[in-house]
């Protein structure tokens, strides 16, 4: 079963703070993974993103996304998710600014979601509480970054749809 806490964030068990603030405010250009957007608009997305993954490590149904799953307490997870992605993980790339758009940050999120469905199918309470905190990411996008929540739904069915196709 899996359980709350797996995982650490540092060697010594830290907490992890932010350097000099969240990512994507940078002046620095960056490559392009969505369409173009001003510099303000960006900066001012990524503050959004940084407070959708706060609500979300604060989400209740949200626990067993909050850190790497602890390869001691549930050995076959990663014989099952081949990419691993959890809140905790996030919050680090973040402030390291390894997200510089919002559409790196999603695929993140859409990383989690698909990994709860996937292990969901050996531990159905991992899928019950990623579907609960799935709905209470879309809630909040909807509210939060509403032009960016037609990305999410993009990237979230784009590879459901494959899997589906059969090859003849």
């Amino acid at each position: 079963k899996v359980t709350p806490g797996g995982g650490k964030l540092t060697p010594g068990g830290g907490k992890v703070t932010p350097v000099g603030g969240g990512g994507g405010c940078s002046a620095t250009p960056s490559p392009q993974i969505s369409p173009p957007m001003s510099p303000t608009k960006n900066c001012a997305h990524m503050k959004a993103c940084e407070d959708i993954l706060q609500r979300m490590l604060r989400h209740r149904p949200s626990w067993a996304f909050r850190q790497p799953v602890d390869p001691n307490e549930v050995p076959d997870y990663y014989n099952i998710v081949l990419h691993p992605m959890d809140f905790t993980t996030m919050k680090l790339k973040f402030y390291s600014r390894e997200y510089i758009l919002p559409a790196e940050f999603l695929q993140h999120l859409v990383q989690i979601y698909k990994n709860a469905e996937q292990y969901g199918t050996i531990e159905p309470e991992i899928a019950t509480s990623g579907k609960k905190s799935e709905d209470f990411l879309i809630e909040v996008l909807s509210k939060h970054l509403p032009d960016v929540l037609p990305g999410y739904q993009r990237l979230r069915h784009a590879d459901t749809s494959r899997r589906r196709t059969r090859r003849t």
